[in-house]
């Protein structure tokens, strides 16, 4: 986990190509909402782009003392992530028609089952 920029700016956009979520890696199809966030850390500027699936799935974290850095967000929830937000991750996966892979589907069954 990295400070945050001393700089930034985000909003959302519609887009007009086809770009890539920095969390999912799933495409971003012309048309759909997403977010930008551009930032300056130690010197660099940088640029995330982010579906709003994800967006959402981050703004479910709250606030964290310690959150994950851009493209970390799905590692962060399959490690400490409820099962609510374990399911949010693998409806993603399947709402982009991405490969779920079985450990996701088990891991969450072992979730709501400790709940």
């Amino acid at each position: 986990m990295s400070d945050g920029p001393r700089v930034y700016s985000y909003w959302q956009r519609q887009a007009r190509k086809t770009h890539r979520c920095v969390e999912c890696l799933g495409d971003i199809q012309p048309s759909e909402k997403y977010e930008i966030f551009n930032g300056c850390w130690d010197g660099s500027w940088d640029e995330y782009k982010t579906c709003l699936p994800c967006v959402e799935l981050r703004l479910s974290l709250g606030e964290l003392d310690s959150p994950p850095d851009f493209g970390g967000l799905f590692g962060y929830v399959l490690d400490d992530g409820t099962a609510e937000q374990y399911a949010a991750v693998i409806k993603i996966y399947q709402d982009k028609n991405m490969f779920v892979p079985p450990y996701m589907l088990t891991t969450l069954q072992q979730l709501i089952n400790q709940s």
